[in-house]
């Protein structure tokens, strides 16, 4: 079966070298050193649990610390791996946390070094860890393995089932299971079909996707592998990574510290695993969307499953091995805060069901949960050890949800309540519960976002101008571009690094060209960066800096229209209704019909009709006999043909003016990959 959202490329690490000298980090200053040497007396860094619990039952780690692309085997010459753990070798260098870094997350940050294959359970789970952002599980069944999560792309994968192959067991994959639609969670299902010549099982082959329950062992024709992924698993990783892409992809350079150095004045991770890799990758259709709660036989073995939508995933759903005494969380409980809002941007999550879905894995599992196994970090052992961190983390993730509606309703904004919410100490002071991924501030904006929208109910802050309108406004009315860099120059002495990159803001929007001012301001990034417990915090801040000194950082390729690749016409219709430039085409009016020929295509797929007017494109499947002025009749490949090339219309059927799609497609906006963050959008911030 042909897979979907083929060749996603993860973006690599990256620095763009100038024919200007480049501007290097600073150190931390005395305040930063001593605010970060100030976590010793807040945490318990004498407690070891995490790494007695990470290094248990090791087996065997990358022979080379980096996995490298084959898929895209030119990027190698240019230092860019699928995977790669030598850069942060320079952690052990240090025998406590740099004043550069905050040592909980430099701590963290060594944890998450800790990698390869490791038994769970005697002769029956097994982990790869840190092989990927992620964690891949595999569950012993009667004729093979069954894989939870088969990370992000095919080459980590691929080398994680070598792992297993090679030290445990050359029995085959029976199964796949995603535990919510984020892409570091199936995107490198090939890694595990091809090792074996073997394929996803075509939908309704190994079961109905609008039933759950089933009696018996859960089967496959011969090659085939079933996949079982939770309810909206399918819609919801089109979405994600289709329709915001562009956006979600910058934003996420920042996110990861994509394109910082590895080093204690740079990236050491990013909280909830080291980073994102580069590699290539493949969307199936599951065979099953779990659709109610219940168990599942796959060969021999009772899979047990938790639907809980809405929570870290839109489709997020938890698995229990009763038999194992192992329970899989999904990435609703893990070794971090996580964040309510991800800095990239997706859809907030509900902190309330996020609690309450724990709390019901509790009731239905809890006495007999052994070992909790998470699909980021290292598992937890023991049933009370158990139980006391899903109390923890669902308890935490209540009090958000509760404690800021209490706040709102007491008249708080969002920036108030961020600044005065705490945790209970005895949720607070759990490494588990820190903010290493989300964050205290962080959260509670997002529970503000979730509830009450962007407006604090200030008429002020109802119309404000753009950033660069006001910029310049600030700017003069605080005496001009010198007068403010004195005045901020001042304010940095003091260690006053917050109120630095605010007013610096000012001055670069309203002049992005003064040097001066921009350093200034990444001066204060870097600070604020090297203090913060969360990765993703330092990255932001950090990755900002580095902008702001040397121009801009980012990939000399894009995502690419490989993106699309086998996606229903319906979803390509969609999304190519986002890049229409809807003022330009407001008085167009282009009807089209698309007689799609793919074998296998579902009747809602095959004929369609395509409508753009009022600036808006419309897509229908039940319009047999609207007016057009073009028929084309061709697969989705010959669509995104011509897409690339309108004009190429070899191999379609054409009946009527043949020329409309290329009219239609002379509408859409071609984005800009590295779109300006911390500088005004039109703004050129090359470094050439």
């Amino acid at each position: 079966m042909k897979a979907l959202l083929t060749s996603v490329l993860i973006l690599p690490i990256l620095t763009l070298g100038s024919a200007l000298a480049q501007i290097e980090p600073k150190p931390a200053t005395a305040t930063t050193a001593a605010m970060n040497a100030h976590m010793y007396q807040v945490l318990d860094f004498s407690n070891q649990q995490d790494f007695e619990d990470a290094t248990k039952g090791f087996i065997a780690g990358l022979e080379s610390p980096q996995i490298i692309s084959n898929d895209v085997p030119q990027l190698n010459a240019l230092g860019f791996y699928a995977w790669n753990l030598e850069d942060y070798q320079f952690m052990y260098g240090f025998p406590t946390a740099p004043p550069s870094a905050n040592p909980s997350l430099w701590r963290q940050e060594l944890l998450n070094n800790i990698n390869g294959l490791f038994m769970v359970v005697p002769d029956r789970v097994y982990q790869v860890r840190s092989y990927d952002m992620a964690t891949m599980t595999f569950l012993k069944t009667r004729k093979g393995w069954i894989v939870i999560d088969p990370l992000t792309s095919r080459e980590t994968a691929r080398a994680g089932l070598a792992l297993l192959r090679a030290h445990v067991s050359q029995e085959p994959i029976v199964a796949i299971i995603a535990t919510h639609s984020h892409i570091d969670h199936f995107n490198g299902i090939p890694g595990i079909i091809e090792p074996d010549g073997k394929s996803i099982t075509p939908a309704g082959t190994a079961g109905s996707a609008k039933s759950t329950r089933h009696d018996g062992r859960h089967g496959s024709a011969k090659g085939t592998i079933p996949f079982y992924a939770p309810d909206g698993f399918y819609t919801e990783a089109l979405s994600e990574n289709l329709y915001l892409g562009n956006s979600m992809f910058r934003r996420a350079d920042y996110m990861y510290g994509s394109y910082l150095p590895r080093n204690q004045f740079g990236h050491i991770g990013s909280g909830l695993g080291k980073t994102t890799g580069f590699g290539a990758g493949q969307l199936y259709p599951p065979t099953v969307e779990i659709k109610e709660n219940g168990p599942i036989n796959i060969d021999g073995l009772e899979v047990q499953f938790q639907l809980a939508p809405g929570t870290e995933a839109p489709a997020e759903m938890h698995v229990f091995i009763p038999q194992y005494g192992a329970f899989c969380p999904g990435e609703n409980v893990s070794h971090t805060m996580h964040n309510l809002l991800t800095s990239r941007g997706a859809k907030v999550r509900d902190p309330k069901a996020w609690a309450q879905y724990i709390d019901e894995a509790l009731d239905l599992f809890g006495p007999r949960i052994r070992v909790l196994i998470g699909v980021h970090h290292w598992p937890v052992w023991g049933n009370s050890r158990c139980v006391d961190m899903m109390e923890k983390q669902r308890d935490m993730y209540r009090f958000f949800n509760d404690q800021v509606i209490r706040m709102a309703n007491n008249g708080m904004n969002m920036e108030e309540a961020a600044e005065a919410f705490e945790l209970p100490a005895i949720l607070d002071r759990e490494f588990y519960n820190r903010g290493y991924y989300g964050s205290k501030n962080h959260d509670v904006k997002a529970v503000f976002q979730r509830y009450v929208g962007w407006w604090d109910g200030n008429p002020a802050n109802y119309f404000k101008y753009p950033d660069e309108v006001a910029a310049r406004k600030y700017v003069e009315f605080m005496g001009g571009e010198s007068a403010v860099i004195s005045k901020a120059r001042q304010s940095f002495e003091q260690g006053d690094y917050r109120w630095v990159a605010e007013v610096m803001k000012h001055v670069v929007f309203a002049n992005p060209a003064n040097q001066e001012a921009r350093n200034l301001q990444a001066d204060a990034f870097e600070q604020l960066g090297y203090s913060f417990e969360s990765g993703t915090w330092r990255n932001i801040f950090l990755s900002g800096a580095e902008e702001l000194r040397n121009g801009t950082i980012g990939p000399p390729f894009t995502q690419g229209d490989s993106t699309l690749s086998g996606m229903p016409p319906t979803v390509l219709f969609d999304y190519f209704g986002t890049l229409v430039k809807g003022k330009q085409a407001e008085t167009m009016v282009l009807a089209m019909r698309f007689l799609f020929t793919d074998p296998g295509l579902p009747p809602s797929e095959q004929n369609l009709y395509v409508l753009l007017k009022n600036g808006v494109l419309h897509c229908k499947n039940n319009k047999p006999n609207a007016t057009t002025g073009v028929t084309y009749r061709l697969s989705t490949d010959d669509l995104l043909r011509l897409l690339r090339n309108p004009s190429d219309l070899s191999g379609i059927q054409v009946s009527g003016d043949g020329t409309l799609f290329a009219q239609l497609v002379a509408q859409f906006d071609q984005h800009n990959r590295l779109w300006n963050i911390v500088l005004p959008l039109g703004y050129d911030n090359s470094r050439n």
